[in-house]
């Protein structure tokens, strides 16, 4: 014990000195034209867009960041006084520790198929980044992420009365919804249990 000690001293002062130093900046906005695996996401072909994406995977980056020229979308109107998103003045470096290692941004998109990434502190864009070959201007498909927003966007209906109480049946404002095959029996199920994706009917995911 007597002999690890100095050695923990020595792996923890170490740890507080990376934790201290202050790293250079960087620039906010990097694209790049490759990505993990590049080829098989379809680089050769220019990332095509097909509507096998689920299966095929040199379709994915091109269906899932353009997909508007694949399948029906919907625009959304933006607001008549949108929030600007300003580039933060001078990034700091983002790093973190795994495990015994430290990790950046580039270390992590060297190990993901993420396509975008955007990461913002105190309403400024600290980093925004791109594989791919995708660029800032690309529709890209939010997955899940639109669960947050659709949440946000029913608190700010509820709080302007738009909907009574998130205890209602969500047919009440969705009337399409009763009997359908994403919800055959409407009954019971609230607003509310769909914000919390809490509604118990199965549902498979195929990637």
């Amino acid at each position: 014990m007597k002999v690890l000690r100095p050695v923990i001293a020595a792996w923890v002062l170490g740890l507080l000195c990376l934790s201290a130093a202050a790293a250079p900046s960087t620039a906010v906005l990097q694209m790049r034209a490759d990505g993990p695996d590049a080829e098989r996401m379809g680089r050769k072909d220019s990332y095509p867009s097909c509507i096998e994406a689920i299966t095929r995977m040199s379709c994915r980056v091109g269906t899932w960041s353009d997909n508007h020229r694949v399948q029906r979308s919907v625009p959304v109107n933006a607001a008549e006084l949108p929030s600007a998103l300003v580039n933060h003045p001078s990034p700091p470096s983002v790093t973190w520790r795994w495990g015994l290692f430290s990790q950046s941004i580039d270390d992590f998109l060297d190990k993901t198929k993420t396509t975008g990434l955007l990461i913002l502190k105190d309403g400024q864009v600290v980093a925004e980044r791109y594989q791919y070959d995708r660029r800032p201007d690309m529709p890209m498909r939010s997955f899940s992420m639109a669960k947050t927003v659709t949440a946000l966007l029913i608190g700010i209906a509820h709080d302007k009365g738009h909907i009574t109480s998130l205890d209602d049946l969500a047919a009440v404002y969705w009337p399409e919804i009763a009997g359908s095959a994403r919800c055959p029996d409407p009954h019971g199920i609230t607003v509310q249990i769909l914000v919390e994706s809490l509604s118990s009917y199965a549902w498979n995911t195929h990637w």
